[in-house]
């Protein structure tokens, strides 16, 4: 993309099940640049009773990247403390899931995405974000394409850091 360095962002994808688990997460590098994987579930998430996503359990097992994987990846990504999310309650929720099935420490603190752009109020920022997510046709019930469109926003906003 550019030399510009761009504010870090996440989200992640859910079983949808009576105890929602993680299937899928992405984020985004400090380049602009953004990475995904589907996460391997683990035997205590009860995934072949809980998992009511579009990926198979045994799918998700043959070609997910455990917790740890992600995980030590992610934090190596990290340029800071945080990344920005679109629904800090729901991701902050399942990115605990992930910790707590490594021995990592949690270091990681999610920020409302609004918090880059408080200049704008939260309907004029809806509708930036709507009309790019049109615009560029993402489908924001993946998580790559909500980082996607975190990420077009940031560079239409110019919320760089």
């Amino acid at each position: 993309m550019s030399d510009l360095r761009y504010p870090q962002f996440i989200s992640l994808d859910t079983s949808n099940g009576s105890e929602p688990f993680p299937v899928a997460i992405s984020w985004s590098l400090p380049d602009g640049q953004l990475k995904a994987c589907l996460v391997a579930p683990e035997d205590d998430w009860a995934p072949w009773e809980n998992n009511h996503s579009d990926h198979d359990t045994a799918f998700l097992l043959e070609q997910g990247v455990s917790c740890a994987e992600i995980l030590k990846e992610l934090l190596e990504d990290l340029d800071g403390e945080f990344l920005y999310s679109l629904d800090v309650e729901n991701e902050g929720s399942l990115m605990a899931q992930l910790f707590a099935a490594t021995s990592l420490e949690q270091e990681i603190q999610l920020l409302p995405f609004q918090d880059l752009f408080a200049e704008y109020e939260g309907e004029e920022l809806w509708s930036h974000l709507d009309n790019l997510n049109e615009i560029h046709e993402l489908n924001l019930g993946e998580c790559e394409d909500r980082v996607r469109s975190l990420i077009l926003l940031a560079d239409a906003l110019e919320a760089y850091e």
